[in-house]
């Protein structure tokens, strides 16, 4: 759609406190290999800031590598779907 830049962006595995609630084994699991498989915060939202930083992508585009902007894939649309899509989103929003 003209005007309107999407993007889809991988955050990866954020470290937050989202296994509070589970079984003990299974913090302590992501306590011992958190600091292999989580991102920061800040990498994760990297690369959604810096899309609304910058304008030197063109969307549809996909961030596959959280905190690698300039790793990115185009994505190809369906124009069809695309304007179905804003229509619903139109309508559920009133927008």
């Amino acid at each position: 759609m003209p005007g309107l830049a999407a993007a889809v962006v991988n955050a990866g595995a954020v470290k937050t406190d989202i296994m509070r609630s589970a079984p003990w084994y299974m913090r302590a699991g992501a306590k011992a290999l958190g600091p292999v498989i989580f991102d920061s915060v800040e990498t994760s939202a990297h690369n959604a800031v810096e899309s609304v930083r910058r304008d030197d992508w063109q969307g549809p585009t996909y961030w596959g590598k959280p905190g690698r902007f300039e790793q990115r894939t185009r994505i190809r649309l369906n124009a069809a779907t695309s304007r179905r899509l804003v229509d619903i989103s139109s309508t559920l929003t009133g927008a």
